[in-house]
């Protein structure tokens, strides 16, 4: 965090080993991925920049098929894991009507509160 408005952060995710792909019968390893983002919030705006993968332009993944008679293996294009660029913006719009109710003799207390 570098202010009470701003603030940036970055992750990293690595495949360690080899794992079966879900339904399949082929080991595989996956491209790590390299991310980072930045925020801004001030009162009811909010704006968010990511960029996932700027190690890598596109994403892969590594798959084996080890038998017997044949060791196999070949690199496959992820799309979903390649360079992008993510855009968020949020405004919160203020609703109901603030009310007083000083006078109101049906009113114990000081609390804000609005009615819709």
């Amino acid at each position: 965090m570098i202010n009470s408005h701003f603030s940036i952060s970055a992750n990293y995710n690595k495949s360690f080993g080899k794992a079966y792909m879900r339904g399949g019968s082929q080991l595989a390893s996956f491209s790590d991925k390299l991310g980072l983002s930045a925020q801004y919030t001030k009162d009811n705006f909010f704006v968010q920049v990511a960029v996932q993968s700027l190690n890598r332009k596109k994403g892969w993944v590594k798959s084996w098929f080890d038998s017997e008679h044949i060791n196999n293996y070949e690199y496959l294009s992820r799309p979903w894991d390649s360079r992008y660029i993510n855009l968020k913006l949020r405004y919160t719009f203020d609703f109901g009507r603030k009310t007083q109710r000083g006078n109101d003799p049906r009113f114990e207390g000081s609390s804000k509160s609005s009615v819709l």
